[in-house]
């Protein structure tokens, strides 16, 4: 597997995978799969000084309630893994959790029958780089 973050040269997302850092169903565990990207984050957030907020998203199964917090379970994973590779707290300004808010694709196909790869795809982590 390609390791493929990288930083922009201007203030955006950290982009880590063309489809994200995604989650299965229900759960907030940071794949292994994902390992070596995080690994790349943190070096190029502490080699550069640049700081990040790591916000967590859902499918829209469930409750806002309830995906809220598994939303904001899954960006403290994240931030939890960012710190085992070696990322200084310091350069983490924010973890948040927005649910189903802010979906990349749609939940529910044109048919109106359950897209379980749209759903996967919502299943996500972003990570922001931000300005102090």
């Amino acid at each position: 597997q390609t390791d493929k973050a990288e930083i922009p040269e201007v203030p955006g997302e950290i982009v880590l995978h063309e489809e994200r850092l995604l989650f299965d169903f229900d759960k907030s565990v940071v794949k292994e799969e994902y390992y070596g990207e995080l690994q790349k984050v943190a070096d190029i957030v502490n080699k550069t000084g640049v700081y990040i907020s790591i916000t967590g998203y859902t499918d829209s199964k469930g409750t806002d309630e309830y995906n809220d917090k598994l939303s904001y379970r899954r960006a403290q994973a994240v931030y939890e893994k960012l710190l085992e590779f070696g990322l200084s707290k310091n350069q983490v300004l924010e973890i948040k959790g927005l649910g189903k808010r802010n979906p990349v694709t749609s939940d529910i196909k044109p048919d109106g029958s359950d897209n379980p790869d749209g759903r996967a795809q919502n299943r996500r982590i972003i990570i922001d780089i931000i300005e102090k």
